[in-house]
C-alpha cells in the first residue's frame, strides 16, 4: 500500500506531465498544417520567411516576415486565403480620414495595435486594437474613416495584444 506522501507524489508527476504536453499538443497541431494550404501560402508568398503556423477557430494562420516587415495571413481548411494583416507603426500610419474618425469618434479610446488588412479582392481594412475603461475592442474601418465593425475582445483575445 502507497503512503499518503508517495500517492501525493504520483499525483504531482502526473500533473506536471500533463502540463507539459499541453503545449506540445498545440505545437503539434500547428504542425498538422494540410498541404494545401501550406502550397497556397508558398504561391501566394515565395518570399515569405520564418514561417509559424497557428489553428485558430478552425483556421490556419501564419505568421511570417517578408524583409523586415511582418505579416501574419489567415487561410480556411480548403487553402483559400482569407486576409493578410500587415502591422503599422502608430495611428500615425492611418489614413488621414480613419485617423480623423478616432479622434472625433473615439477619444475616450486608448490605441494599441494598428494593422492594414488585405483582403483577397485587393480591398483595405484598418484594424486598430484599442481600450476603453478596462474593456478592449477591435476597431475595423475601411479606408474612407467609416467603422465597419467593433468588436468587444474576449479574456483570450486579450492576451494577444
Amino acid at each position: 500500500m502507497l503512503t499518503l506522501k508517495t500517492q501525493k507524489n504520483l499525483k504531482m508527476k502526473k500533473l506536471a506531465f500533463v502540463l507539459a504536453l499541453v503545449p506540445a499538443l498545440a505545437f503539434a497541431q500547428a504542425k498538422n498544417v494540410p498541404e494545401n494550404v501550406k502550397t497556397a501560402f508558398t504561391k501566394d508568398f515565395p518570399k515569405a520567411e520564418k514561417a509559424k503556423w497557428e489553428v485558430e477557430d478552425g483556421e490556419y494562420e501564419v505568421e511570417y516576415k517578408v524583409g523586415k516587415q511582418e505579416y501574419c495571413s489567415k487561410y480556411s481548411v480548403a487553402g483559400t486565403l482569407l486576409e493578410t494583416e500587415m502591422e503599422l507603426k502608430g495611428i500615425e500610419a492611418l489614413p488621414k480620414a480613419v485617423q480623423a474618425t478616432l479622434k472625433k469618434d473615439f477619444q475616450a479610446y486608448k490605441f494599441k495595435e494598428v494593422e492594414e488588412i488585405t483582403l483577397p479582392s485587393g480591398e483595405k481594412q484598418f484594424e486598430v486594437d484599442s481600450k476603453k475603461g478596462k474593456e478592449m475592442f477591435a476597431l475595423v474601418f475601411s479606408p474612407t474613416g467609416q467603422l465597419i465593425k467593433q468588436t468587444k475582445e474576449t479574456k483570450k483575445d486579450k492576451s494577444k495584444m
